[in-house]
């Protein structure tokens, strides 16, 4: 299902017992939906506002391994700093990923490749779309990345608009 269905089922998830508003679900930047990131192919979730966001051991591995030192096995102990101060830098690529809309953008991925003959060209024509949506949804944005993804066997298409958060942008001394 996607977000925007949500709603369009009121009915019958509340006779089904669901408690939360289905709206809610439709919103992406509110609860429940706004606390889900991503970490560039791992989930988590935030569970402050502050912030502090929560996920599984091997998704962060390799920030830990990167923090770590002979002094500090982050990895094999886990860090647990008592102070914003006591936080570790976890790297470069320490990057949170949050979902702040998606948009349907079929008509535009498909425009005119019903006209094209050759499947080689009509790919191409649909990655030419593709790119120039990603483009346009980026430009002048450096902190947020966008992707179209597809859905229902490339029935739909959606543009996905994410916020850029670094995980700790300054490494310290």
């Amino acid at each position: 299902w996607m977000p925007e269905q949500m709603p369009l089922h009121e009915a019958t998830l509340k006779s089904l017992g669901m408690k939360v508003d289905p709206k809610s679900l439709a919103n992406l930047d509110g609860a429940p939906l706004g606390a889900i990131i991503s970490l560039g192919g791992c989930t988590a979730s935030f569970v402050s506002p502050d912030g502090l966001a929560i996920t599984n051991h091997d998704c962060a591995a390799g920030w830990l391994n990167y923090a770590s030192s002979p002094q500090n096995d982050y990895a094999g102990n886990g860090v647990n700093p008592k102070t914003r101060a006591d936080e570790v830098w976890a790297g470069p690529s320490a990057r949170a990923f949050v979902t702040t809309s998606m948009r349907d953008v079929t008509a535009e991925v498909r425009a005119g490749i019903d006209k094209i003959k050759s499947d080689v060209e009509r790919l191409r024509e649909v990655e030419k779309h593709t790119k120039a949506l990603v483009a346009s949804c980026e430009k002048d944005r450096p902190q947020v990345r966008c992707g179209v993804v597809t859905y229902s066997g490339g029935g739909s298409c959606r543009i996905v608009e994410q916020c850029v958060k670094w995980l700790k942008a300054n490494p310290g001394p």
